[in-house]
């Protein structure tokens, strides 16, 4: 495994290191590679012996969302000082000026993600792990996260890690992962009826709820972007999607993955559990539950599908997800929400 010279230089140039090798590939990636890279001899103070290098490297993807780079900088720049365990953005090139596409060099944090418990009291612990990982998202305080609405135009300049700053980078308003045009019956569904029952319900309400409490979210928390070392989670990575809005949103994506990976009783477990902890009652769940199910039957990443990304996504990591299983999973999901 090589880099190629520009990605070298600019991880030189932004480390302060003399030599740049790959170390290993890191699995799990839809948006392009992701690989630990050793820096070797005098490094820049701060600079660790290994970091991870991100870049986005599909055309079409990057075309459609060429900000990609400059969101998940200004997410680890919101969340460096929160305490929760994140990577720590070490440099970026937002536009691929330096790299030829864009990319983000950040920290390496220890573990590795555990999709599916293996018996009882794995999962008794991987539950309670994965809603202490939601519940520290949202106790960011919003008084510390600057707030902007959505906009057209997401790319926003990024200060280096260690510029002077009197504001904390701004985040945008979350919202749904579907656009009501699209919301079409997916070709594997083996219910159409039920999911045009859920259409039905997001054309009336295509936007979100009013909420009374507004959170860091991370927005595509689930248990392969959760990491895990000695039995406990040591790290939450892949905040390219980071905003701030409703806790449920946040629930809603970590549910359907469950409902995929494992069964509906732990995407329940993990929702009364979070009720339970955290006092709030998420009056809001079920519409970000429906949203989250229409943007699994539609939206699409290019060159595969949300139900394609949630079996080929833990295949990289080890765990075979059947096809047949994650449609029955959906299904059963959307018809348990549905009521």
């Amino acid at each position: 495994m090589s880099l190629d010279e520009q990605a070298v230089a600019w991880v030189r140039e932004a480390t302060g290191c003399q030599r740049v090798n790959v170390v290993r590939s890191l699995p799990g990636s839809s948006t392009g590679s992701l690989e630990v890279v050793g820096l070797a001899g005098r490094r820049r103070p701060g600079i660790p012996e290994q970091a991870v290098l991100r870049r986005y490297t599909k055309p079409a993807l990057v075309e459609r969302h060429p900000d990609l780079a400059a969101r998940e900088a200004l997410a680890l720049e919101v969340v460096r000082t929160s305490g929760l365990a994140a990577p720590r953005l070490l440099a970026v090139d937002p536009e691929g000026a330096e790299v030829g596409v864009p990319a983000l060099l950040m920290t390496l944090l220890d573990g590795r993600p555990h999709l599916r418990p293996t018996g009882a009291t794995d999962r008794e612990e991987w539950i309670a792990g994965l809603v202490d990982a939601l519940i520290a998202v949202h106790l960011v305080a919003m008084t510390d996260v600057e707030r902007r609405p959505p906009s057209g135009d997401r790319c926003l300049e990024v200060q280096p890690p260690n510029s002077d700053r009197s504001t904390q980078p701004a985040l945008e308003a979350v919202g749904p992962w579907f656009d009501v045009p699209t919301l079409t019956v997916p070709p594997w569904a083996t219910d159409p009826g039920l999911w045009n029952a859920l259409f039905v319900e997001l054309r009336a309400q295509p936007s979100p709820p009013p909420t009374d409490h507004l959170a860091l979210v991370h927005r595509d928390l689930h248990p392969g972007n959760v990491l895990w070392a000695r039995r406990r989670v040591s790290g939450i990575v892949d905040w390219v999607n980071a905003g701030f809005g409703s806790p449920a949103a946040d629930l809603a994506r970590c549910r359907t993955n469950l409902a995929v990976l494992t069964d509906q009783a732990d995407a329940d477990e993990v929702l009364a559990r979070y009720r339970d902890r955290s006092g709030r009652n998420l009056d809001d769940q079920r519409w970000w539950d429906l949203a989250d199910l229409g943007g699994a039957a539609t939206l699409t990443i290019p060159g595969m599908s949300m139900l394609d990304s949630m079996v080929e996504g833990p295949a990289q990591l080890g765990v075979d997800v059947d096809r047949a299983h994650a449609v029955a999973g959906l299904e059963r999901h959307l018809r348990s929400a549905l009521g």
